[in-house]
């Protein structure tokens, strides 16, 4: 009868190792999923980084156009390119320098 104790015993061990495995298979799967999301996130930013360099070297009255969403443009006429307006939370903007911007997105 020891022997069939022992048995359990170990039986539920390896079932609580399973459990354990899955969870450590789940956790592994979302840090994976998180890093993806990271990874997209970095390259919008390094996108947005070149943007605004690009930005920098537009005249002033150059035509371009804007994005509204994806494949949806409108017309727009370039006025200031030295300041851009940064959003820095609860709806205020304020104007920052070209370099600044760049600095806080680096």
């Amino acid at each position: 009868m020891a022997k069939q104790e022992l048995g359990e015993a170990q039986l539920q061990e390896l079932q609580r190792a399973y459990m354990e495995m899955q969870q450590i298979d789940g956790q592994m799967k979302q840090a994976t999923q998180q890093v993806a999301v990271l990874d997209q996130q970095i390259a919008e930013i390094h996108d947005i980084s070149q943007n605004v360099a690009e930005l920098g070297g537009v005249k002033s009255g150059t035509e371009l156009f804007v994005p509204l969403a994806n494949g949806i443009f409108v017309k727009a006429t370039v006025g200031e390119t030295k300041e851009l307006l940064v959003n820095v939370g609860a709806g205020v903007v304020f104007p920052k320098p070209v370099a600044d911007v760049r600095s806080l997105l680096d």
